[in-house]
């Protein structure tokens, strides 16, 4: 996986997923979340430690990310599906 830190992988996932570099979005990750706490939960931990999931919403996308230390991290973007509105029949 990826050893940079948590908070920057967030970041490029989510670019990844609106086609923009990572400093094209217009919504600061520090505006959702503590970027040195979220990286402080992954850094100097060990291996064989409890693996730890966090989920939050940034710029519009469910986030998780999951794992034990930076190395092994897994970040996922995922866009939040749109719920549907029944049609209405105007025959009644």
């Amino acid at each position: 996986m990826d050893s940079e830190p948590p908070s920057q992988q967030v970041v490029k996932a989510v670019a990844r997923e609106e086609g923009l570099a990572p400093n094209e979005l217009t919504l600061p990750l520090y505006d959702t979340i503590n970027p040195e706490a979220l990286d402080a939960i992954f850094e100097n931990r060990r291996p064989n430690a409890t693996a730890t999931a966090i989920s939050f919403e940034y710029h519009g996308y469910e986030i998780e990310v999951a794992g034990t230390t930076t190395e092994d991290l897994a970040v996922r973007a995922t866009a939040p599906t749109t719920p549907t509105t029944p049609e209405v029949d105007g025959d009644d």
